[in-house]
C-alpha cells in the first residue's frame, strides 16, 4: 500500500511529501496507506463533483480519523465495500456542514469559502464543545482544537528559538485550519481577529528572505499570550495568570514582589490612556515591559506603570507603533502598485519565453522591487504566497539549467495570482 500525503485546505492527496502547490502549506502525512485496487464488487465509489476544496479536505481528515482506507480517482472517492456504511455517515456529515466556495472570506489558498454553521467552533470553553468533540448541531471541532494547540505550541517554541525549523513548519500547517474559522466559541471576536493578524505577521516573518529573528521571537511571544486562554480551554484547564502586572508579578531581575495596585503614591505612578489599541498591540507591549523588568497593570484601557519607568515605557510605545505600521507604505502606494503591475507583466513574458535571458533578468529585477511588507490593504497571507512563489522562481532562474516547461508553468501561475491584485 502506498504512503500518501494530503492538503487539508485544498482537498487532494499525493504520494510525495512537500508543500501544497496551491496554498503553499506543508502537506500532512496521512496515518493511513492508500487503498489498493480491489475487485469491482469489493469497492464503492462516491462522486464528489461540486464539492469545495475545503470540504474535500474535511472529508479526508474524517476518513483518516476513523481509519477508513481510501483512494481518489479524480473526483471519485473509492473505499472498500466493508466501509460503505461508515463512509455514508461521513459523507453525509461533511455535506450537511459544507462551507461552500462562494461569498466567503479569503484564505491562504486564495479561494473563497463561505463559512456557515461550521465556522464558529469551540475548544472546550463555556458554551463550546469539549476538546476533541463536537459542537452544537454535531459539528466536529477536533480539527480546530488540534490546530490551536499546535499553533500555540509552535509559537512558544519560536519565541524561545526563532530558528526552530520544525516550529516554522508547524505554524504553516496549523495556520491553514485556524484561518478557516472566522470565530471561536468562548473567544471574543476581537481577540480571535487579533490571533489571525499576528499569525499572518509571524508567517510573513518566517517567510522573509532575510533573517528576522527578533520579529519572529516577539510575534511568537505575542501569539502565545493571545492564544493561552484558547489553548487552556481546549486542554480543559484555566488560563494562565497574567505576568508582569502591578498586582502580583515579580519585578524583573530584582525578584522583589511588586506592590499591590493602589499602594504606590499617585505621584509615583504614570497612567497612559490607550483605549484604541488593538489586543495584539497591548500584548506586545506587555511582552516588552516584562523583558525590561517593568511592572505594569491594565485598568480598562489605561496602562499604569511606575513613574520612574516613563522614559523606557515611551520608547517601547515607539517600537510597538513601528510594528503596527509595518504593513503601511510611506506614500500613497502608487509606486508599489506600479512595481506590482510590472512584475505581473514580467511574469507573463517569462511564461511565454522562459529561456530568454533578458526576460528572466527583468523578472528578477521586479521581484526585488516589490519586496517588503504587504502593500497597503493587501491580505498578508496572499502577499506571503506571492513572494514565496516569486522567490522560488528567482532561485530557479539563478541556478540555471532548470526545466523550461516547469519555469513556464510556475511563471504563468504567478501571473495568474498577481492578476487578482493588479
Amino acid at each position: 500500500m502506498a504512503k500518501i500525503w494530503y492538503c487539508p485546505s485544498c482537498g487532494y492527496e499525493v504520494r510525495s511529501r512537500g508543500r501544497c502547490h496551491l496554498c503553499r502549506q506543508r502537506l500532512v502525512a496521512s496515518s493511513l496507506p492508500e487503498l489498493e485496487e480491489m475487485e469491482e464488487e469489493d469497492e464503492v465509489g462516491y462522486r464528489l463533483e461540486g464539492w469545495s476544496d475545503r470540504d474535500r479536505g474535511r472529508l479526508i481528515e474524517q476518513l483518516n480519523a476513523t481509519e477508513v482506507l481510501h483512494r481518489f480517482e479524480e473526483d471519485e472517492l473509492v473505499v472498500a465495500a466493508d466501509d460503505e456504511e461508515r463512509t455514508d455517515d461521513l459523507v453525509a456529515e461533511v455535506a450537511a456542514t459544507a462551507v461552500g466556495e462562494t461569498g466567503g472570506q479569503e484564505t491562504a489558498g486564495g479561494a473563497g469559502w463561505r463559512v456557515g454553521d461550521a465556522s464558529e467552533v469551540g475548544v472546550g470553553a463555556a458554551g463550546g464543545a469539549p476538546a476533541g468533540g463536537a459542537g452544537e448541531g454535531g459539528v466536529d471541532t477536533s480539527w480546530l482544537v488540534s490546530a490551536v494547540r499546535l499553533l500555540a505550541d509552535a509559537a512558544r517554541r519560536l519565541s524561545a528559538d526563532p530558528t526552530d525549523m520544525q516550529a516554522d513548519a508547524d505554524v504553516a500547517e496549523a495556520s491553514a485550519a485556524v484561518f478557516l474559522a472566522d470565530s471561536c466559541a468562548g473567544v471574543d471576536p476581537e481577540t480571535w481577529a487579533a490571533i489571525g493578524r499576528v499569525t499572518r505577521r509571524l508567517l510573513a516573518a518566517l517567510g522573509a528572505e532575510e533573517a528576522l529573528d527578533d520579529e519572529i521571537r516577539i510575534q511568537g511571544a505575542v501569539l502565545v499570550r493571545l492564544m493561552e486562554p484558547v489553548a487552556a480551554a481546549g486542554r480543559g484547564g484555566a488560563p494562565a495568570p497574567a505576568t508582569g502586572t502591578l498586582a502580583g508579578a515579580e519585578a524583573g531581575a530584582g525578584g522583589v514582589p511588586a506592590p499591590e495596585r493602589g499602594t504606590l503614591p499617585a505621584d509615583e505612578e504614570t497612567v497612559y490612556e490607550l483605549p484604541d489599541w488593538l489586543p495584539e498591540q497591548r500584548v506586545q507591549l506587555e511582552v516588552m515591559l516584562d523583558e525590561a523588568g517593568i511592572v505594569h497593570e491594565w485598568d480598562g484601557g489605561d496602562l499604569v506603570v511606575p513613574a520612574a519607568a516613563e522614559e523606557t515605557v515611551e520608547s517601547l510605545f515607539d517600537a510597538v507603533g513601528e510594528t503596527a505600521l509595518a504593513g503601511e507604505d510611506d506614500d500613497d502606494g502608487t509606486e508599489r502598485y506600479h512595481a506590482l503591475e510590472e512584475l505581473f507583466a514580467a511574469a507573463g513574458r517569462l511564461a511565454g519565453e522562459p529561456d530568454d535571458e533578458g526576460r528572466a533578468a527583468d523578472f528578477v529585477f521586479w521581484v526585488h522591487e516589490v519586496e517588503g511588507p504587504p502593500p497597503l490593504g493587501m491580505d498578508e497571507v496572499l502577499w506571503l504566497r506571492i513572494m514565496k512563489d516569486a522567490r522560488a522562481l528567482v532561485q530557479a532562474l539563478e541556478a540555471g539549467g532548470g526545466d523550461l516547461n516547469a519555469l513556464s508553468t510556475d511563471a504563468g501561475a504567478l501571473r495568474d495570482l498577481l492578476r487578482s491584485v493588479v
